[in-house]
């Protein structure tokens, strides 16, 4: 418990450590908001179980609203490789956001379960 709790102050994670997240948040133990910014082809393609939103960064501005309900909550973020998750958790930082994590290595790296 003590451990999902210092996962959750962290500013990045690894897939290793999303997958520890998301076994908690099935087992209701935990709470986060899991962000997938890749496009929808990429998406459709294969994405992470558990995304609860698609906020692809083409589109990030024009979307960004849909998640303001989640503003004080600790917020994932994801791409394929981090680089874009990283400029998205950026973003959310300066709109006041302060709780957001980034994927390292995004869903390359990641061993969990996958659709």
């Amino acid at each position: 418990k003590k451990n999902r709790k210092k996962l959750l102050n962290k500013t990045e994670i690894k897939g290793i450590e999303l997958e520890a997240l998301l076994e908690a948040r099935n087992e209701k133990n935990t709470y986060f908001v899991l962000i997938d910014v890749r496009e929808a082809s990429e998406y459709e393609n294969n994405h992470i179980i558990g995304v609860d939103y698609l906020l692809s960064t083409t589109s990030f501005y024009k979307k960004v609203n849909k998640i303001k309900k989640h503003k004080d909550d600790h917020i994932i973020i994801q791409c394929h490789s981090g680089g874009r998750s990283y400029q998205a958790q950026q973003i959310l930082k300066t709109m006041g956001y302060k709780k957001t994590i980034n994927l390292v290595g995004g869903i390359s790296k990641f061993k969990g379960e996958t659709i």
